[in-house]
């Protein structure tokens, strides 16, 4: 037998017992609750902070975040690559995490803390930009190592397809409870600020006001509260979580490390998986982006029904985590993950009835309808496609006798991150061109979203996906 041969065999059956226990798969996911509190209050709140409250130009701002995210993609698979060829006592993955994580956290606190401009609305402030743009590519490529070597260790940890299910479950369970304190935070603060505007005057931009103000502290201390979140339930995994050990690879050269960078780009299969992600990944950040003023602006909810709102949204989430994770166990993932995507494309698109004129409260009750409807097929969506990643990289590694975790998931995140950045550059060219108080451009936006996943949906028929619940490659 062959050492290639060999290689194989020995990876064959690490990973037959390669299986985490209850206590280890909360101990391994406790963290995404503060990384999502802290990521879902950035994505959701902080264009709206900057642009509202400090009061800058919505297509600056959106270029500089945009870029940003760019930059993220780019160093997500160059982290995932440097964690696949490193040796340290704390182990591969965890050696990245242990350097990016304190850095993030201290970035995602002073991005925060802007000098308050002194300049009128709509207006630049060099300070404030320059302050925004240095600690938010800080926080971006920090983030970008942190994540990459994260994800790469599911396929490490766990070999089981069920019991990859059950992390990915239990992970987006503490994912929403995450996303749900950055939603709520935010939520009461415009809440109990829009309680005495009647609902045909949206306009709540004040970055002179006591109400702006106010909210420019509350926003400093949401952005402490959340990041002790993470370094709390963060600080586990290095005693809780035990990275496995492999035998590092030859040293490699630099012509060899970019060759692994490209190497998940000339696998088709997983490319294809790619591009479908990205297509449906634009309109799930456009509507995470808007979600505050599309609720404001376009629903015209106001005081006590941003908490119906939350509530409402929460449950469907909820909800939604028990219907896929029976669902996914009867017809597999690639079937679950097809009905998901397909869902949002038509949640998406029944937004159109919001632009017909109606009565408030009738506006306000469909659109959270609609809105909780997406948000069940976001669920699905988001929960699993890293154990399909997990499945191509399980395959790949055991063709070619090297340890491609990094790398695949490190692309995977870089593919994400671009369809991010795209639609942020949507949404803030929306907000430049049609203006801050057009309503309806949240809701077209959101129509437009249910077109891009259709490619998405198309192209993910063609993705062969490894299942154990049966004995053939899923490919409907």
């Amino acid at each position: 037998m062959s050492e290639k041969e060999d290689f194989k065999l020995e990876i064959s059956q690490e990973k037959e017992v390669r299986i985490l226990t209850g206590k280890q798969i909360v101990i391994f996911n406790l963290p995404n609750i503060g990384f999502q509190a802290m990521f879902g209050l950035f994505q959701s709140f902080l264009l709206i902070f900057y642009i509202n409250i400090m009061g800058q130009p919505p297509i600056v701002l959106g270029v500089l975040f945009s870029l940003a995210v760019y930059v993220y993609a780019i160093m997500n698979p160059i982290w995932g690559s440097i964690s696949d060829n490193i040796s340290t006592r704390f182990g591969r993955k965890k050696t990245v995490m242990l350097i990016m994580g304190p850095i993030m956290a201290i970035s995602y606190i002073l991005i925060w803390l802007p000098p308050i401009p002194d300049t009128p609305y709509g207006v630049l402030n060099i300070p404030l930009i320059l302050n925004f743009t240095l600690f938010l590519y800080i926080f971006r490529v920090s983030i970008a190592g942190y994540q990459a070597t994260y994800y790469s260790l599911l396929p490490e940890i766990s070999t089981e397809e069920t019991n990859r299910i059950r992390i990915s479950m239990v992970g987006m369970i503490m994912t929403v409870l995450g996303v749900a304190i950055a939603m709520l935070l935010p939520i009461f603060i415009m809440g109990d600020i829009t309680e005495d505007l009647p609902p045909e005057n949206p306009d709540f931009f004040y970055p002179n006001s006591l109400i702006g103000q106010q909210i420019y502290q509350n926003a400093i201390l949401i952005g402490l509260f959340v990041t002790l979140i993470f370094i709390l339930s963060y600080a586990l995994i290095f005693f809780g979580i035990k990275e496995p050990e492999k035998s590092i690879q030859e040293k490699r050269t630099a012509r060899q490390l970019l060759k692994d960078l490209a190497s998940p780009f000339k696998d088709k299969n997983y490319t294809l998986l790619l591009i479908a992600l990205f297509f449906t990944w634009i309109p799930m950040m456009n509507l995470q982006y808007s979600l505050i003023n599309y609720a404001t602006l376009s629903l015209s909810l106001r005081g006590s029904e941003f908490l119906v709102f939350g509530v409402v949204l929460l449950m469907s989430a909820i909800i939604s985590f028990v219907i896929w994770d029976k669902v996914s166990k009867k017809i597999g993932l690639k079937k679950t993950m097809t009905i998901t995507m397909s869902l949002a494309c038509l949640s998406y698109f029944l937004n159109i009835i919001l632009l017909i004129p109606m009565e408030h409260v009738f506006l306000a009750a469909i659109g959270i309808i609609l809105l909780s409807l997406s948000l069940s097929a976001l669920v699905g969506t988001m929960i699993f496609p890293l154990a399909i990643v997990s499945s191509i990289v399980d395959q790949k590694e055991f063709e070619t006798g090297k340890s491609v975790s990094g790398a695949y998931m490190g692309s995977f995140n870089m593919v994400l991150s671009l369809g991010t950045g795209t639609a942020t550059l949507l949404l803030s060219l929306f907000l430049q061109v049609l203006g801050e108080n057009f309503g309806s451009s949240y809701i077209i936006i959101i129509l437009f979203g249910s077109i891009l996943v259709v490619p998405g949906v198309l192209l993910f028929q063609r993705v062969k996906v490894k299942s154990s619940l049966n004995a053939n490659s899923e490919s409907i």
